[in-house]
């Protein structure tokens, strides 16, 4: 939530990017929320996740996220068999960098 407090100000000054990092940063919570060690949050509070992602990505991003919900580790998509929530926080925060330059 402090990281999406500091991108206010893009909100009004340049829209189009706020949304872009915005979705990186939650696209990264839901990550997190799937792959929690406590244990893994119900369907619907996951789909409640995702219907405040879905205004801020692509069609196909947003299908790409929902597929996470029929897997049991995130690992098991090809593009993320290497993620960690160090490496997806490194991610967004290249992505905020990339729009704050």
């Amino acid at each position: 939530e402090a990281a999406l407090s500091f991108l206010k100000p893009l909100q009004t000054s340049a829209p189009g990017d706020h949304k872009r990092v915005v979705f990186a940063v939650k696209k990264q919570q839901f990550l997190e929320k799937l792959e929690s060690k406590d244990a893994r949050p119900e369907l619907p509070e996951l789909v409640q996740v995702l219907k405040g992602i879905e205004s801020l990505c692509s069609g196909a991003e947003f299908k790409e996220l929902c597929f996470f919900l029929t897997l049991s580790d995130i690992r098991e998509h090809g593009d993320y068999r290497t993620w960690t929530a160090a490496k997806g926080r490194y991610a967004a925060f290249q992505a905020m960098l990339t729009v704050l330059h």
